[in-house]
Parts: structure tokens; C-alpha cells; sequence
């Protein structure tokens, strides 16, 4: 059996509205986009008001890719390079 591994970083402060702008501009619901990136919805509406304060990059790459909005991950990326770039050189 595979594990998957989870790097989790800070939700960077406009991903939320990126998401649920977007959701809304195709006219999904959060339960619709849920179920596909095999998350709960409630999980999905707390992030898109911005109630987590981590987010898996997986689950961001998931959210962008089933979405279409490559600005989704690129935000993510740069949040983790940027969390990358805090920690001791040692312990990257």
C-alpha cells in the first residue's frame, strides 16, 4: 500500500476568495467539488470563508486542476516556497 504523503502550509489570504469565486463563476456547488477532490464539504465551505489557516498542496493542486484555474496552485506554490524559505537550512 502507497501513503500519501501531506505537506500542509498556510492558506494564503486570497486563495479562499479565489476558490469560491470561481466555484460560483461555473456554477458549481461545494458539495459537487467536494465529492471530486474527495474532500467533506464542510471542509470546502470553511476553507472558501477562510476558517483554515493550513492547506494541503495536494488538496490545492486538486482544487485547481478540477476548477481549471492554474492561479489556484500558483497561489499555493508560492505560499509553500515562501513557508519553504522560513525554516533553518538545516531542517530543509
Amino acid at each position: 500500500m502507497t501513503r500519501t504523503q501531506v505537506i500542509l502550509f498556510p492558506v494564503p489570504g486570497n486563495l479562499p476568495e479565489l476558490v469560491r469565486r470561481t466555484r460560483k463563476q461555473q456554477r458549481l456547488t461545494v458539495e459537487a467539488i467536494a465529492r471530486v477532490i474527495r474532500v467533506d464539504a464542510s471542509w470546502l465551505a470553511k476553507l472558501e470563508r477562510g476558517r483554515w489557516k493550513s492547506i494541503d498542496i495536494g488538496i490545492a493542486a486538486k482544487l485547481a486542476r478540477v476548477l481549471d484555474e492554474p492561479a489556484i496552485l500558483a497561489v499555493a506554490m508560492r505560499a509553500a516556497a515562501e513557508e519553504l524559505r522560513r525554516l533553518p537550512q538545516e531542517a530543509v
